[in-house]
């Protein structure tokens, strides 16, 4: 038996149309519409290499010609699949009606190469199994069951429960992954037949399980050329206005959901339908709805005259204004209004509307009010908008009630009622609209005339967003970016902000070009995103120009600006308009240049609003002074100004000026050399949480440098430190643990803020770690890793840790290496020169036999000790080891003179 397996994937919950965003499954279009329909849902086949059957039964249809027309599910459009008997068989002409217009094709002329016969089931009458094949491809089959004029298609799918116990029932089921493969008719109709008991023979009247897909889709058997050619007429309608129709047409809001909704003029994808309108409206008998769907898919192409044999969206608006269609006037007002097409004339839609239109049209009526509430006319005049608005609200106009909604909230024409205004959007919301959809979430957003409920908020704006309504889409970006009521996502936020800034939206645009350029990290080099960015710095906004600079100066989108001319130009912008990034970075570049009396200017100006940031580099100039250059005189050494500056630094919650006034009171750097002093800067730094000035002043205290000596409250402030993160003061920390000093010894402890220090890359750390794994303290005891972790402090020029591997390597059974012994040894010498490092010299010596030299080194060591005032009896011990030609052997438990 042989395993046949196909798979297409498709959105969970498409019962009978094929959705036109279904790139991927263009090659099936040319399947008949129940197979496909059955793939794309299921993703499942009940398939054979060889025809199970060669002759087809009559399915009661006389006709030659036949459609099957479905009902559209979901947001995708009506199917209409073309059929012709041929025998008894039948051939499609084709699968997809409205796609093979959105392809260029005629409709009805071109022919698939695929055949579908229908096989009565014994013993059930109008149920059919359907083969179909296309040329030169496998058969797959599907139950297929008539009820009147209606056809119903399953691909006769079981759950794992019913497929086992169909298997333990005896019946032949093909091993299951994503389809059935079957040697002959009679394997194929015992699972139909067995399928049906289970299910029922009106198995299409059960609710749809998530689980079976029972029923895939039905549809209606549509005969004679008349009735094909009523229902091509129907299809295409509703293809048009599902593609453009207005959202206030009552053609539209009568057509299935969510096509009732209609499409907002920035949503439309105006060449499908262009395509779909233009064949709807030159049919006889094409409704003014189908017609004006075709002047807004012009109008969205920008297609508003005559031309080439194009009438245009103002011609088509004109004709319907002539035959009294409120909309003809709406569209024509709007081109008054905006200029498009037509010279920009606003007096001339308000005479259209109000003296031409019918005025009980709810949309002549809602645009009237529109154009009252903005300042189209000169001036809004919210009375009469009032008027026209709540006239046009009675008549149903969901745009309408959102107007008003806005009116109530901000207060305009009426008395400011938040909770009014919430009634209002709740309406237009309910009725389809986008906007009211938008505004109810920013209810919620704001918390005006509701709790404030950003998950709320989140929700409404995105449904808002989904329309192509574009404050809605902005908003998304906006709550995405930032995470409110969403999780956070430069991802989806930049997607929407995208989606947003093409509509022309300009903060979108701005957002959009900053969110992107924020991230170096992630942001490569985008034309679209970059030309937002100028387009946003050129109009004045501070933040693009700080942005524009950035991207000069680091040369990431633009060529090298090696002298900054262009990333100065676009900072100074900013800078002039009190942006203090930008005036740092004025400052910062102008020091590049040495231009000190530029860049004090951009440096003052920002102190003077209080950045510390600022506050402290100008402490740093003035602490170190700079030079005289050609350009400007240089800045003077001046302590006391440098004092001020970081105070001033400090005021704004920057301590490092304080710290560096501290450590050179404490060294002596460019000021008398005073520690009282300095614990005064260095405790108000700890104060204001500095983790350096924490770990300093804890030392202080363990010293009594400055400060009386307090031990208690310098391992306190060692600690804040080492919370913080500080790795000195977590070395600190473990070294006292280690050595019981101050506290009780807890290796365990010491080995936890070793870790941690080690984990921000201290070295010395990494030394001590070593030493607790080498000695099995708290730690399984393993010297190969102690090596490496000593290895890793030598590498960074810590003179213990070359003497722990001198000594390990020297002297530790197992683990000997003279040679490097020997090496580490001298780096250990020569970072500190002390009596211990020579020992370990000798020892090295020894162990690579080389005891005369041991001799001489071990002597050189006692020597050395003497000095040290550091006396050890296994020194000489040692020495008499080497003269008697031994090396030191040390392993657990250890030997005499070992160290």
């Amino acid at each position: 038996m042989m395993m046949f397996v196909r798979h297409f994937a498709a959105p969970p919950g498409y019962l009978i149309v094929l959705s036109e965003r279904s790139v991927t499954m263009r090659a099936l279009l040319r399947f008949t519409l129940l197979l496909t329909m059955a793939i794309l849902l299921s993703g499942c086949l009940i398939t054979s290499e060889e025809a199970l059957y060669s002759v087809g039964d009559d399915v009661g249809i006389s006709v030659t010609r036949l459609g099957v027309l479905n009902e559209t599910i979901d947001d995708d459009l009506p199917v209409l699949t073309l059929l012709e008997r041929k025998g008894t068989h039948y051939q499609t002409l084709n699968v997809h009606f409205l796609e093979s217009i959105l392809k260029g094709k005629s409709g009805l002329d071109s022919t698939d190469e695929m055949q579908a016969l229908f096989k009565r089931l014994p013993g059930y009458p109008d149920h059919y199994i359907a083969q179909v094949q296309l040329k030169g491809e496998d058969f797959f089959y599907s139950l297929v069951t008539r009820q009147g004029s209606r056809l119903h298609v399953s691909l006769m799918l079981l759950t794992e429960e019913e497929r086992e116990f169909a298997e333990g029932s005896g019946l032949h089921v093909p091993e299951f992954t994503l389809g059935f493969f079957f040697d002959n008719a009679a394997q194929l109709q015992e699972y139909a037949r067995y399928w049906l008991e289970l299910k029922g023979s009106q198995w299409y009247l059960a609710p749809r399980s998530i689980d079976q897909k029972s029923m895939l889709f039905s549809g209606d058997i549509v005969e004679g050329e008349e009735n094909i050619a009523a229902a091509k007429a129907a299809t295409l309608e509703f293809g048009c206005l599902a593609k453009a129709g207005h959202p206030g047409d009552p053609a539209v809001k009568a057509l299935a959901p969510p096509h009732n909704r209609g499409k907002l003029l920035i949503a439309i994808e105006s060449e499908q339908a262009i395509a779909l309108c233009e064949r709807s409206s030159t049919q006889a008998g094409a409704s003014q709805s189908a017609r004006y769907a075709l002047a807004r898919a012009y109008e969205r192409a920008g297609i508003y005259q005559p031309a080439n044999g194009v009438p245009g969206s103002l011609a088509i608006a004109r004709e319907l204004a002539e035959e009294g269609f409120g909309l003809g006037f709406v569209m024509q007002a709007a081109a008054y209004t905006s200029g498009k097409g037509v010279e920009k004339d606003p007096e001339r839609a308000l005479q259209l509307l109000k003296e031409q239109a019918p005025q009980t049209d709810a949309n002549v009526l809602q645009t009237l009010g529109t154009l009252y509430f903005y300042d189209y006319l000169g001036a809004p005049n919210y009375p009469l908008s009032l008027q026209y608005t709540t006239a046009a609200a009675d008549l149903g106009s969901s745009e309408a009630l959102a107007t008003l909604g806005n009116m109530y909230q901000l207060g305009l024409g009426v008395e400011q009622s938040h909770a009014t205004a919430l009634e209002y959007f709740v309406q237009s919301a309910a009725g389809g609209s986008s906007r009211g959809r938008h505004l109810l979430g920013m209810a919620y957003y704001n918390g005006y005339g509701v709790d404030k409920n950003l998950q709320r908020a989140f929700t409404n704006i995105e449904q808002a967003a989904q329309t192509g309504f574009p404050a809605a889409m902005y908003a998304v970006g906006y709550m995405s970016a930032y995470g409110q009521g969403t999780k956070e996502s430069r991802y989806t936020a930049l997607n929407w902000l995208r989606k947003a800034a093409r509509a022309d939206h300009a903060r979108a645009k701005k957002l959009a070009a900053q969110l992107y350029y924020e991230d170096p990290a992630q942001a490569l080099k985008d034309d679209e995103y970059e030309s937002w960015l100028v387009q946003s710095a050129t109009e004045g906004d501070a933040h693009s120009q700080y942005l524009l600079g950035w991207l000069y100066e680091s040369g990431r989108d633009q060529k090298p600006d090696e002298y900054h001319v262009y990333s100065l130009n676009w900072y100074r912008k900013a800078a002039a308009q009190g942006y203090v990034d930008a005036q740092l970075a004025c400052g910062r570049l102008y020091l590049v240049q040495k231009n000190y009396d530029k860049a004090l200017s951009f440096y003052e100006s920002a102190v003077e609003q209080k950045n510390g940031r600022a506050a402290w580099q100008m402490g740093e100039l003035y602490f170190e002074g700079r030079g005289h250059s050609g350009m400007s005189a240089g800045i003077p050494r001046d302590i006391k100004r440098a004092t001020g500056y970081y105070e001033a630094a400090a005021d704004q919650g920057i301590a490092l000026g304080l710290v560096r006034l501290a450590m050179a009171y404490i060294s002596g750097h460019q000021v008398a050399k005073d520690v009282s002093r300095a614990a005064l800067y260095m405790s108000r730094a700890a104060e204001m949480g500095d983790p350096e000035a924490q770990r300093a002043l804890g030392s202080m205290y363990m010293e009594g440098t400055g400060v009386p000596k307090n031990t208690a409250r310098g391992f306190q402030w060692l600690e804040k430190a080492a919370d913080q993160g500080e790795s000195v003061a977590q070395f600190s920390l473990g070294v006292m643990y280690e050595q019981g000093t101050f506290v009780a010894q807890d290796y365990g402890t010491a080995l936890d803020w070793y870790n941690k220090s080690a984990a921000k890359d201290y070295p010395r750390a990494w030394n001590n770690l070593g030493h607790l794994v080498e000695k099995g303290h708290r730690t399984k005891q393993d010297y190969a890793k102690a090596i490496q972790l000593y290895q890793l402090a030598a590498a960074e020029g810590v003179g213990i840790a070359h003497g722990n591997l001198a000594r390990v390597l020297a002297t530790v059974v197992g683990y000997k290496d003279p040679d490097k012994a020997t090496m580490h040894a001298r780096e250990a010498i020569k970072l500190n020169d002390k009596a211990y490092n020579h020992e370990l010299l000798a020892a090295a010596y020894a162990a690579n036999g080389r005891f005369s030299d041991a001799i001489v080194e071990q002597a050189t060591a006692i020597a050395k000790a003497e000095g040290e005032s550091r006396p050890s009896p296994n020194r000489d011990l040692r020495l008499s080891i080497y003269r008697r030609g031994k090396e030191l052997n040390c392993f657990a438990g250890g030997e005499k003179g070992c160290f």
